[in-house]
């Protein structure tokens, strides 16, 4: 099953600096996070990655999952505090 609007059988494939996943429904562009995980859509608070498991003994994933996110973003992290008058 795909997943961000990606239904059905997905084909992946690389391009120069990232996946294209692409389904029944269109193609989305997946920039690189590590060697498993992809980020698919960097303003979904809940699920903005996916990851690839399930690999055979030739190492090619059979499976990609929806990753749900349960970190706080970076930028909540990152931003700094404004009080009134400093």
């Amino acid at each position: 099953m795909c997943t961000h609007g990606l239904t059905g059988v997905c084909e992946v494939k690389a391009s120069d600096d990232a996946l294209v996943i692409e389904g029944e429904r269109g193609a989305i562009e997946a920039l690189p996070l590590d060697d498993r995980t992809f980020l698919v859509d960097a303003t979904d608070p809940d699920n903005p990655a996916v990851t690839f498991g399930a690999f055979d003994d030739g190492g090619r994933p059979g499976a990609l999952y929806q990753m749900l996110w349960g970190l706080p973003r970076v930028e909540a992290l990152a931003a700094p505090s404004s009080s009134p008058g400093s």
